[in-house]
């Protein structure tokens, strides 16, 4: 099988005001994806149906120091593809611990996550809902690099981290739970991602 992905990923900032101790930060991300498989076997190739999943995450935190910083984010995004739309709303409180440096700092944190998803599944004529509650802890770490006196790159990776998904069928008393522990799990849906601080 062959996956062709094609991904946007695009404007990610998050706007400070003064960092450092006692100033507030506001800003926030927005991200899109969207990719299409291509199956080949020997009688041919088949082109899947496109998948897009969009985010947006707005935040707000302070500095309590001029090392630690702690923030909340929303988290509120969606996906679709031929048979199935996704949404879904959460939150994200977080703890960063910055080392000293000039242009160049790690970081250390720690985040809470929580999140309601509603899926809508249609298979023939027959639609289905399921509605899912989530809840994770990540151990993350990452950098910011200085790029001038008011930008600043930063970049955050997802270390290790525990999540609990509990999901449930409407009209139906069943539930299933999810739990899963290891490395590199991350809530908010990228191992990866770099976005810039602009400082007023």
């Amino acid at each position: 099988m062959l996956k062709l992905v094609c991904s946007l990923f695009f404007l990610s900032f998050t706007t400070l005001i003064m960092a450092q101790q006692g100033s507030v930060y506001f800003g926030g991300s927005v991200g899109f994806n969207s990719y299409t498989e291509i199956n080949k076997d020997s009688t041919g190739s088949v082109k899947e149906p496109a998948v897009t999943t969009w985010v947006f995450s707005p935040e707000i935190g302070t500095f309590l120091s001029d090392n630690i910083q702690l923030g909340v984010a929303l988290n509120i995004l969606g996906s679709k593809d031929e048979n199935q739309k996704k949404s879904g709303f959460g939150g994200t409180p977080y703890c960063r611990y910055f080392f000293d440096g000039d242009e160049f700092r790690p970081f250390i944190g720690l985040n809470a996550t929580f999140l309601i998803q509603k899926n809508t599944i249609e298979y023939f004529s027959t639609t289905s809902v399921v509605n899912s509650f989530g809840v994770g802890a990540n151990f993350n770490g990452g950098f910011s690099y200085a790029l001038s006196d008011r930008i600043t790159a930063v970049g955050s990776l997802a270390f290790l981290g525990f999540n609990s998904v509990t999901s449930q069928v409407e009209g139906d008393d069943d539930k299933t739970t999810v739990n899963i522990f290891g490395i590199n799990a991350n809530t908010l849906g990228n191992y990866f991602n770099i976005g810039l601080y602009f400082t007023l």
